[in-house]
């Protein structure tokens, strides 16, 4: 491989269960991360609302600000040549999800789910992913192209990774990327 790939991992401070507030940490670390020449901006899980929010992120109120919120990240980040990579919970199948939204240059494409999701975001038990269930999310291990490097982005918990990770090496990753935010949950002892 000829090329160089910088993927840039800004943590930014947030306020639990307020996407709203947290755009503009968001909106200005991709801007820096896309003006030093970053290829990939990847924030942690449940960036855009704070992992730990624990029971609100099923609320529908924050769900709806976390999607207005992506929807503003994707406006006020189009004109970068990088993927942005944001956790959020989501719920396109009807119930609450943690996920991370794949986007470029201000399009939406992919929505992953977690596949480790947290006690908060999966009735109160640890449930690793299932595809039943997933309607309206992407198929897990999907490889996306930067350059010549092949990659995809694992949203589960990093003590689990060994169990993922083979399957998206064989469909082609060269890089996996887990946005994580363990073991920041609240509920939990760390």
């Amino acid at each position: 491989m000829d090329s160089i790939i910088r993927v840039a991992t800004p943590v930014c401070s947030v306020c639990p269960a307020a996407p709203e507030k947290n755009l503009a940490g968001a909106v200005g670390a991709v801007s820096q991360a896309a003006s030093l020449g970053a290829d990939i901006v990847a924030f942690p899980a449940l960036s855009l609302t704070g992992a730990s929010a624990g029971e609100l992120l099923q609320n529908r109120s924050v769900l709806r600000a976390a999607d207005e919120a992506l929807k503003a990240l994707l406006q006020k980040t189009a004109e970068h040549r990088c993927y942005v990579l944001a956790g959020l919970p989501a719920m396109p199948g009807g119930r609450a999800a943690s996920a991370v939204a794949v986007c470029y240059r201000g399009r939406l494409l992919d929505l992953i789910p977690d596949l480790d999701p947290p006690a908060s975001l999966s009735g109160g038990a640890e449930a690793p992913f299932s595809e039943e269930g997933c309607s309206g999310f992407a198929t897990p291990y999907t490889v996306y192209s930067c350059g010549e490097l092949r990659f995809s982005v694992l949203p589960c918990d990093p003590r689990r990774l060994a169990l993922h990770a083979p399957e998206a090496v064989r469909r082609g990753a060269g890089l996996l990327i887990v946005p994580s935010a363990v073991p920041v949950r609240a509920g939990t002892l760390a």
